[in-house]
């Protein structure tokens, strides 16, 4: 061989194994089957019969086996459309302002409402929301959505207190009124990641009061106490996520004038640990931040929760941790109103589902699986 004919020799050699490695996954492993945790009851096996897509995620990309990849891509990449909705404002117990959007005009009672509960300084301008949103109105389903408190635009905070982890006053106010205004139709939740966490919370402490016919929780995280250790060692993401309070907390810094909140010291947070530390603690006059954290768990109350409630997860979620999930295993066993389904792969709020081996389908799996429960 000439100078160099080794490394093009194990060049090629590199080349033909990972495109054999691509046909293996292509033709084979692109399937996850999902580990699916329930009491037999009648209607939790009659619901499975007919939400067919839940049982195995498959169609996923070459790319789809890592979940920070998942992850970045649903959340940073994947674009979604935008609709024309009427934003209402309404008041908490603490009289603070929050927005509500409405989708759609009038409700008809043939239609059913899917209430929307976003992840963590979320609202429907994130594109995750906006898709789901996409989604659910093709389906001929109306949608309202709930905004955090100072998130979005014209959106602005009216009082401090504009989040907690586990503070479902939010909620228990908009469902009140969502039932008043559809009153003929049948509602149903989606909560994704922290805000379905808020709506496990909510579901729990309110039992059987509530106008929602049944529920989807998405990512969440379950027990504060588990996931703040979890997170004290996933320092990108804690960083990531406390970014989304600093900004807000920046927009809205007027609200925070004589309250003994040092918005330049919570500035400099580099966790969500420290943001709790600098900012949540002083306002809600907890000792510490593990305290804090573990109050506001939604699950306590899971065994509590009186309405058909799927949870969904992936056990390689860069968030949500797999331990958390096996928690909340073991109150799915004793509740026979939770069905507990989680996959191998999916990352975080991501379930891609590919065209071929690489192109990723505009809807997700968890999309599909979300609209066939709520259509079930």
């Amino acid at each position: 061989h000439g100078p160099g004919g080794g490394e093009s020799c194990n060049m090629l050699v590199t080349i033909i194994v990972f495109i054999i490695a691509v046909a293996i996954w292509y033709f084979i492993d692109r399937k996850d089957h999902t580990v699916l945790t329930f009491l037999p009851t009648t209607h939790n096996k009659a619901i499975l019969e007919e939400c067919t897509t839940i049982k195995l995620y498959d169609n996923i990309p070459i790319w789809g086996f890592n979940g920070h990849v998942q992850s970045y891509f649903a959340s940073q990449i994947r674009k979604g459309p935008s609709y024309p909705f009427r934003r209402e404002f309404l008041f908490n117990k603490h009289g603070g302002r929050f927005g509500i959007d409405w989708f759609f005009e009038k409700p008809l009672p043939d239609r059913p409402v899917v209430c929307i509960f976003p992840g963590i300084a979320g609202h429907t301008g994130n594109d995750y929301i906006k898709n789901f949103i996409h989604f659910c109105i093709q389906n001929q389903l109306n949608v309202v959505s709930w905004n955090w408190p100072g998130c979005g635009d014209g959106n602005t905070l009216t009082h401090p207190l504009m989040k907690t982890l586990g503070d479902s006053g939010d909620l228990q106010v908009m469902m009140d009124h969502v039932q008043k205004v559809c009153a003929n139709s049948r509602i149903y939740g989606v909560g994704f990641s922290l805000g379905a966490n808020l709506m496990l919370r909510y579901l729990g402490e309110v039992g059987k009061k509530t106008p929602l016919v049944s529920s989807i929780a998405m990512c969440a995280g379950y027990c504060g106490k588990t996931g703040f250790h979890v997170l004290r060692n996933n320092k990108l993401y804690s960083r990531v996520l406390a970014k989304k309070w600093i900004d807000v907390l920046r927009q809205n810094a007027h609200v925070y004038e004589g309250t003994g909140v040092d918005l330049e010291l919570v500035s400099k947070a580099r966790s969500l640990e420290e943001l709790d530390k600098f900012f949540s603690l002083q306002l809600l006059e907890y000792d510490d931040v593990e305290e804090y954290y573990n109050e506001h768990s939604s699950l306590p109350l899971l065994d509590k929760i009186a309405i058909p409630t799927l949870l969904l997860n992936a056990l390689d979620d860069p968030i949500v941790h797999s331990r958390l999930v096996e928690l909340a295993k073991e109150s799915v066993k004793k509740n026979e109103n939770l069905i507990l389904a989680h996959t191998k792969y999916g990352g975080h709020m991501g379930w891609v589902q590919a065209r071929g081996a690489l192109r990723p389908h505009e809807m997700l799996w968890m999309d599909k699986v979300a609209i066939e429960y709520v259509l079930a």
